[in-house]
């Protein structure tokens, strides 16, 4: 029987871990501000440093030992999971060349609704009442965000958006449906395979000693810790919470911004960023107090 005292402190652990992601995802418009090359060049070297960081951390915990994990393959959440990380990362960068961030980032801030749809469709797993009222809050957070710069932003971004909320969401849940499995080896392959697949349109002449050094620091900071700390903590909470702590990253982008480049953000993002990590703060509050999630089905191998 599994120790209760042991499974809140698993559940504080991977709180702890999806803040952090929260964190390192949130610097994705900074380094696209910084970094002065072609969305594929980006999404390319990229995946290759986050790749080799990940699998660099795997080897260094384990050795040798570590690459049996790569058994992820012959699970479907892994493979459903590898896809959705490759499809989320492509759409997310375009995102963000195609349409206003705050577009972007309000379509974002349903992926705790879009997480508990495809939570109840693949593992039966309700949403606590909890969740979805902190999801709500969360979003009216975000509203108020781009309530003065909604109009900026083009179509096709848009769709781009929310086919990212859709594939964010599903990684979240996969990794949550195949916690039987090593989802660190689904984060390293997913890098990779990013790499690989955006390879044939990279313009690696655009890649200055500068812009090389910013890449290298968007590959590790960014995507490798970020999908790191996103894979082994969503694996101890219920999908719909997982979801709406990584909204965290609302309120935290333009404030890396902020401190870059001495953008001060207007009122409303301050007060709509203040919404929002309220919400998932008396979200984490009230995973304390409640039960811990039911164990997720093994997947099948």
């Amino acid at each position: 029987m599994t120790d209760p005292s042991d499974t809140a402190r698993q559940v504080r652990i991977g709180m702890i871990l999806l803040v952090l992601s929260a964190a390192c995802y949130s610097t994705a418009g900074l380094f696209t501000r910084l970094i002065d090359t072609s969305v594929w060049t980006m999404l390319c070297l990229r995946g290759l440093v986050a790749g080799l960081f990940i699998l660099a951390v795997m080897l260094a915990r384990e050795g040798r030992a570590g690459l049996a994990q790569f058994s992820v393959f012959r699970s479907l959440p892994g493979l459903v999971a590898i896809a959705a990380s490759v499809l989320a990362m492509i759409f997310n960068l375009n995102a963000y060349l195609n349409t206003s961030v705050a577009n972007v980032v309000l379509i974002y801030a349903t992926a705790p609704f879009v997480a508990a749809a495809f939570s109840w469709l693949l593992l039966r797993e309700p949403a606590a009442p909890a969740t979805l009222w902190a999801s709500l809050v969360a979003l009216a957070g975000v509203a108020v965000i781009v309530g003065g710069s909604l109009g900026g932003g083009g179509l096709l971004g848009d769709l781009y958006a929310m086919a990212m909320t859709v594939f964010m969401a599903l990684m979240i849940v996969a990794v949550r449906w195949g916690k039987a499995h090593s989802m660190v080896a689904m984060a390293c392959v997913s890098a990779f395979a990013s790499f690989l697949i955006t390879l044939p349109f990279a313009e690696f002449g655009q890649v200055d000693g500068r812009a090389l050094a910013l890449l290298t620091a968007f590959g590790i900071a960014q995507l490798g810790l970020g999908i790191l700390f996103l894979t082994l903590g969503a694996r101890h909470l219920n999908s719909g919470q997982a979801a709406l702590i990584s909204t965290l990253d609302v309120p935290l982008a333009p404030l890396w911004v902020w401190i870059a480049f001495a953008d001060v953000p207007p009122l409303t993002t301050a007060l709509g960023g203040l919404v929002v990590m309220a919400a998932v703060i008396f979200s984490i509050l009230q995973g304390r107090r409640a039960p811990a999630p039911a164990p997720a089905p093994e997947a099948s191998s």
